[in-house]
């Protein structure tokens, strides 16, 4: 009896906290929703892949054959009739090497000096010369690359061998694709590119930590005994936030010693794990300006965890934390497209972090996403604390 007498009071009090069903209720339609827009409707072959093109090709006689190459791939359209490849043309190398390890592109195709003479040659039966293979660099566990390497691949080969019929009249040789990769990253696997989204993760997830232990101290009476000490409170939150930014820094070094024993290819060496270090402190000042906000607009300890829950777990895959991300592209910047998860603090701390630990860049080449970091953060900082000021005075 005493066991049905409890079941019916916890189910009484679960019913009436209506804010807080509601939280329970929503968070499986919210999961259900992020996996179903992520991975429902398309293929890995439905979305544009970001090819960026250098094209050396010198010509022959005064024929460009790169041109029919490039207008081959231009013309490729997916299910839905949208292009397959999303061409930027490039000046160097070097030039596209930046782009691979920003995101914006996800392959290079470089088309040799001596293209047109090769494709030329394929058409004579006299000529002994070896065709020229063109190459692609990318990432080798980069599924766009996947994709680029192998499209392009059976272009080339259909190409070829439209060309060699018409004119001999059978099909004997081909132009082939040579597979290259980003310095440092031929030997990568699928972890070295996700280990810098899973610290990003552990990061967010402290909102959810953060957001409780203020709603339950809060609950408890604390703020209002603080309160009665003269305590403002721009000292409590700046208290946790330095806790916080403290924990985040120790977060970045334990998941990284996870990562190194799991097999990560570290590169850069101690600088960039000190950088590493900055841009998870950084990146903790939003987490815990999120969490503030949070509690701000609940009423309960449990209502903070639960929303907590229900906006840190889908904005870790809204950020790309596990999975790369499709194209939303709502602007352009300085020439480069700008997506509408690159809004997101969190979206930038992986792509320096990416940057930082993967292919070992310097402080100069993550600054601006630094930058980001910090202005995002503190702009959710400042709303956050008007949003926790106007809380504690209405229940004072």
């Amino acid at each position: 009896m005493k066991i049905w007498d409890l079941f019916i009071k916890n189910m009484k009090e679960i019913l009436r906290d209506r804010r807080n069903l509601f939280f329970i209720l929503l968070f499986p339609v919210i999961f259900m929703l992020v996996f179903g827009v992520a991975f429902g409707g398309s293929s890995f072959t439905d979305s544009t892949v970001n090819l960026g093109i250098l094209n050396l090709d010198e010509g022959v006689n005064g024929a460009y054959y790169s041109n029919d190459l490039i207008e081959s791939l231009d013309n490729l359209n997916l299910s839905n009739d949208e292009s397959l490849f999303k061409i930027t043309r490039l000046d160097s190398r070097s030039q596209g090497e930046e782009l691979l390890q920003t995101d914006t592109i996800s392959a290079i195709l470089v088309i040799p000096e001596d293209y047109s003479n090769s494709v030329a040659s394929l058409s004579n039966l006299e000529s002994n010369d070896i065709p020229t293979n063109i190459t692609l660099v990318g990432d080798p566990t980069s599924t766009s690359y996947a994709i680029a390497s192998n499209v392009i691949s059976n272009v080339l080969s259909q190409y070829s061998s439209n060309l060699q019929q018409a004119s001999t009249g059978q099909a004997y040789r081909s132009i082939g694709v040579v597979s290259d990769s980003i310095e440092g990253t031929s030997s990568f696997s699928l972890f070295d590119y996700i280990a810098p989204g899973l610290i990003v993760f552990a990061i967010l997830m402290n909102v959810t930590s953060v957001a409780g232990q203020i709603a339950e101290e809060n609950e408890d009476g604390l703020l209002r005994r603080l309160k009665l000490s003269k305590m403002k409170s721009r000292d409590y939150i700046l208290a946790n936030l330095c806790a916080w930014l403290f924990m985040g820094a120790i977060q970045v070094v334990i998941l990284f010693g996870v990562a190194l024993i799991l097999g990560f290819k570290w590169q850069g060496g101690t600088d960039s794990l000190v950088l590493a270090v900055a841009i998870g402190i950084v990146t903790t000042i939003a987490s815990v300006a999120l969490s503030l906000i949070i509690v701000s607009v609940t009423k309960t300890a449990n209502q903070a965890g639960s929303l907590a829950t229900i906006i840190s777990v889908p904005l870790s895959f809204i950020c790309g934390s596990f999975f790369p991300l499709p194209e939303f592209v709502i602007g352009t910047f300085n020439g480069r497209s700008v997506q509408i998860y690159e809004i997101l603090p969190w979206n930038q701390a992986i792509t320096a972090f990416r940057q930082v630990l993967t292919y070992g860049q310097p402080l100069k080449a993550v600054l601006p996403n630094i930058i980001c970091i910090i202005v995002m953060g503190v702009v959710l900082l400042v709303i956050s604390i008007k949003l926790f000021n106007n809380k504690i005075s209405a229940e004072n």
